[in-house]
């Protein structure tokens, strides 16, 4: 018997082929698939890389527009042409100057703004002097990469008093001694700023064996305007109510009162030079008596020189005192350690209305005057009127061996002062001392008050608070700024309370602009949109 088998080779050889070119086809689909988005991620990849760079050129441009008005716009020396293109190389970005600026007037114009811009987060936020300036995109021939963009600049100056900065330390001068510390913080009573304290150089106030240093002022703030201080230099303050007060994190702003000289500018080192600085006439409460020609000459001229028999009625006159004879505010320790049988004092009548400004300088070793006493108002009404008064610029500089080392306050004042004092002894290489002293009765309550802006440069400030009635307490409507030692004598108690200082809110232009000034800039990057 004979036995057939199926034929299953034929079939088995059909499915293979069938499986064959189902493979074929889905790796043609993958490769097909794998091609195209090859290809796209090519295209996709060619695209960020012009995305990424024209972001970069436009970064580039941002930043070269903010070192572009750095520096050219803080020293008054310095101008930027016109119409001219800087570029950077290759197709890394550029701007246009537009109009440029010659003799950009940084710290004297009197423009002013309080709402554009507004920066809420910025070194000053609200009212401020400002100039606006511009820089847009080049006209570049070629492909170049870089979209257009306007780069909006204000340079803004404002006095910092009047921003709630009341206590401004500034990098201590040059000259002075290294291993000499700034004193702020060491043999000091503690005493109140109701607003927020700044330090300019943290390195001044540190020696070589201090680690870290606790200020004992109490503020509401406390802002270190230096990019190495967090790391380097700690520095904590003290809260109003007593507790540890950190530096607030608000981004450094670089800021400068104007360049120190014609040789080296140090826009942004952090010193102090506003009294007379010679490299700067915008900011030099000297050279704006200068400017101001509404006042004669005689007027503003530099009293140097002790002028006998004044009549006390003058704004501003002098006195001897002999043996047996006080002058209206006791200095410290008077009469010892003084001559008695001459003894000069000047006098500064603040309720004059023909005060303006007043000039003293001592140069040699026999100083016009020993002493020199500001003579506030003694009645509601006297007081109430001396704040519609214009305000009062007093400049005091040392240069001689022998200076005023006592300033007394009688009364109480509503006058805005601007004063300031500068020890310009170029011998001098350690801040010489000036001691404060106020006298007289409150017209109410137990607060003397008074209304001044201080700057200090150089001196050892000691401030002795009232000399005869430790329940007397001081309030200083303005601020300080010092690029020296500024201290409350230790033996004038412990309350906090005796000494405030406030911010002045009742300010005018007039008044805001007989001030001196930081400047600062603030600039807006605005890509055009596409």
């Amino acid at each position: 018997m004979k036995t057939t088998l199926p034929n299953t080779i034929p079939r088995q050889r059909g499915a293979l082929m069938g499986v064959v070119l189902l493979m074929m086809l889905c790796t043609g689909l993958f490769l097909a698939s794998w091609v195209t988005m090859m290809s796209t991620r090519a295209i996709q990849v060619s695209w960020l890389e012009s995305a990424v760079q024209r972001r970069l050129s436009l970064e580039n441009s941002r930043l070269l527009a903010w070192q572009t008005a750095m520096d050219h716009g803080f020293d008054p020396e310095t101008d930027l042409k016109g119409q001219s293109s800087l570029l950077l190389d290759g197709a890394g970005g550029g701007l246009d100057t537009v109009s440029g600026w010659k003799d950009l007037a940084t710290y004297s114009v009197l423009s002013t703004s309080t709402v554009t811009p507004y920066n809420q987060t910025g070194l000053r936020p609200g009212g401020s002097f400002f100039i606006p300036e511009k820089f847009v995109r080049p006209n570049i021939s070629g492909e170049v990469n870089l979209d257009p963009f306007t780069s909006h600049l204000f340079l803004k100056s404002q006095c910092p008093a009047l921003s709630g900065d009341l206590l401004v330390v500034y990098r201590k001068p040059e000259r002075y001694v290294s291993n000499d510390i700034l004193d702020i913080y060491r043999n000091t009573a503690p005493y109140r700023v109701e607003g927020r304290v700044v330090l300019r150089h943290p390195p001044s106030l540190f020696a070589r064996t201090t680690s870290t240093v606790s200020l004992p002022m109490q503020a509401r703030s406390l802002y270190i305007q230096s990019h190495d201080a967090a790391g380097r230099y700690p520095v904590t303050g003290t809260s109003l109510d007593g507790a540890k007060l950190l530096p607030s994190n608000l981004p450094v702003v670089p800021s400068s009162s104007g360049p120190q000289s014609t040789t080296e500018t140090k826009l942004f080192d952090g010193y102090l030079n506003v009294t007379k600085n010679d490299s700067n006439p915008q900011n030099s409460l000297w050279h704006l008596m200068d400017a101001d020609t509404t006042v004669p000459a005689d007027k503003k001229a530099p009293q140097d020189v002790f002028i006998a028999d004044m009549a006390t009625t003058e704004p501003w006159y002098f006195k001897k005192y002999r043996s047996g004879e006080n002058p209206l505010v006791l200095p410290p320790d008077y009469p010892r350690g003084y001559d008695v049988d001459n003894f000069k004092v000047l006098y500064v009548n603040l309720a004059d209305p023909d005060l303006k400004y007043l000039r003293v300088v001592n140069t040699g070793v026999n100083p016009a005057m020993n002493q020199i006493i500001f003579v506030g108002q003694t009645s509601v009404n006297s007081f109430e009127a001396a704040g519609k008064l214009p305000p009062v610029t007093v400049t005091i500089i040392n240069e001689g061996s022998d200076y005023c080392v006592n300033l007394g306050f009688l009364h109480e004042n509503n006058r805005r002062v601007i004063l300031a004092v500068k020890d310009a002894l170029k011998e001098s290489q350690k801040g010489r001392a000036l001691n404060f002293t106020w006298s007289g009765d409150p017209l109410q309550g137990r607060e003397l008050r008074w209304r001044m802006t201080f700057v200090n440069e150089g001196h050892d400030v000691l401030l002795l608070l009232h000399d005869k009635n430790s329940a007397y307490d001081i309030r200083w409507i303005g601020g300080v700024m010092t690029d020296w030692s500024f201290r409350r004598a230790v033996n004038t108690g412990v309350r906090t309370e005796r000494l405030l200082f406030q911010t002045d809110t009742t300010t005018d232009a007039t008044h805001q602009a007989m001030l001196p000034r930081d400047a600062w800039l603030e600039s807006y990057f605005l890509p055009d949109q596409p």
